[in-house]
């Protein structure tokens, strides 16, 4: 019985010595048998790619903490607060959500949004920016719940008009 198993292992190991000197570390693998076949149809393997540089990387700059993206923030707001004045509802619309993408915690930019929304909306009957306008409110009022003016835009959604 024990020579059976000695016989077992010595095949064994004849076999997958035989595996491995037929594979060649860095040559293409080949298809077929035939030496001139193997010339022209070869398949090469991919090299594996080289390894990545670990990069360092500086702690995330957190909004609320960072006061400079709050300047900047507020600096848009003035721009958009004077287009708005004179009407000019795109332009403002688009510095009011680079403001609110910078810093979005500052509630006269979500007030002035809704404002802009709600103009929009009412001239163009447009049901999806009169929500767009009382969510910008609803927004506003949570960053900045005392603020009167607030409160009463939110008031116009609330009221049932006779039809």
């Amino acid at each position: 019985m024990d020579l059976s198993r000695l016989y077992i292992i010595v095949i064994g190991s004849i076999v997958l010595g035989g595996c491995s000197s037929s594979a060649q570390i860095g040559k293409p693998a080949q298809l077929s048998s035939s030496p001139q076949e193997s010339q022209e149809s070869r398949i090469v393997l991919p090299k594996s790619p080289p390894a990545k540089k670990i990069l360092k990387k500086e702690p995330r700059r957190i909004p609320e903490t960072d006061p400079q993206l709050a300047i900047v923030a507020q600096q848009k707001i003035k721009k958009a607060k004077k287009l708005y004045s004179t009407g000019q509802y795109d332009e403002a619309e688009r510095l009011l959500k680079e403001s609110i993408t910078i810093f979005p915690f500052l509630a006269q930019a979500q007030l002035t949004l809704g404002k802009i929304f709600l103009i929009k909306g009412s001239a163009a009957r447009d049901i999806a920016l009169l929500n767009s306008a009382r969510l910008m409110f609803e927004m506003a009022r949570a960053i900045d719940p005392g603020q009167a003016e607030i409160q009463t835009l939110l008031e116009l959604f609330t009221v049932q008009y006779p039809e």
